[in-house]
């Protein structure tokens, strides 16, 4: 059981709550389930990302762009802001703007100044997917050119005492197959045996059992015209039970989609989230697991928890 004392400690080494959820995010988590009161105190010196933008302040952001889409790729957040107060106010925030047909978005230099502001091609993808999109269309030599700044992501082998110290850290499965889902499909394809033994300190976490993965579509909400979706873990045994908490808590209205029991719950999450556009919510709970998703991307997820079925 985390202290609000060990959380805080943990807490002053970061920035920002996006940081600390990349480096830590099991103490984050016991920092959200202690509630609101207690992550505003211990994230009170941090940088916050997201603020709250008056409708000058959205007019002022919004002058500085000619065309809808580079403000969508330069700055969702404030975008969806505006669009969020209503179709009056966001035509008052764009009449300004001239429209640009999709090839004739950018120059390539323009694109390319647009791109380096992404650390690695995977941010590119999920958090700018226009420009993604943009730049793979203009060839593998432009592609390679643009994002030549970016650093690789390595791919590790583990070894099995490696796969054991890791293990340790976690007191929970699920937390192990959240945070770092390569080591924990590593570990799982070594064997029931080898399993066990990296596991076998671990409890299940609070009452669920984190065996079952669902989708339900948040209605009214979609991302480049686009439906949105939450994708996430459960307990067969909760039934709807956190869909309807995680719901009631961001302010959506839930279509459940699909909910199965699965082998690998954790680390089925991680590769369905890989599909899709992330919508860039930041303040809403699960933030991370919301996906916009075509008609054959679900069909893909549907497909994917099929083969990992545990029936």
């Amino acid at each position: 059981m985390w202290t609000e004392e060990q959380i805080h400690a943990i807490a002053l080494k970061y920035r920002t709550q996006k940081d600390w959820r990349y480096s830590d995010r099991n103490s984050l988590a016991a920092a959200e389930r202690r509630g609101n009161d207690l992550l505003r105190r211990v994230t009170s010196h941090m940088d916050r990302l997201v603020t709250y933008r008056s409708n000058e302040d959205l007019l002022v952001i919004a002058s500085r762009y000619q065309h809808r889409c580079d403000w969508r790729d330069d700055d969702f957040n404030s975008m969806m802001a505006a669009r969020k107060r209503g179709k009056e106010f966001y035509a008052k925030c764009t009449e300004h703007m001239a429209h640009k047909k999709r090839n004739q978005i950018r120059t390539d230099q323009e694109l390319m100044d647009a791109i380096a502001k992404h650390p690695t091609k995977s941010d590119l993808r999920k958090n700018s997917p226009n420009l993604y999109e943009d730049a793979r269309k203009r060839g593998k030599e432009f592609y390679s050119l643009a994002t030549k700044h970016m650093r690789a992501l390595k791919i590790l082998k583990y070894t099995d005492d490696e796969l054991l110290l890791i293990a340790l850290k976690y007191r929970i499965k699920s937390d192990w197959g959240r945070d770092h889902c390569g080591s924990y499909a590593a570990a799982s394809r070594r064997g029931k045996s080898f399993f066990d033994k990296a596991t076998a300190h671990m409890e299940v976490a609070g009452g669920t059992d984190n065996d079952a993965i669902y989708i339900w579509k948040a209605e009214g909400e979609s991302y480049n015209s686009t439906p949105v979706y939450k994708i996430g873990v459960t307990s067969e045994r909760l039934g709807v039970q956190r869909i309807k908490e995680c719901a009631d808590r961001s302010g959506m209205t839930p279509t459940l989609i699909i909910l199965r029991a699965v082998k690998l719950a954790s680390v089925l999450e991680c590769k369905l989230l890989k599909l899709g556009n992330n919508p860039g919510y930041t303040e809403i709970e699960g933030f991370t697991e919301f996906r916009s998703l075509t008609g054959i991307e679900l069909m893909t997820a549907k497909s994917m928890i099929a083969n990992y079925s545990a029936c």
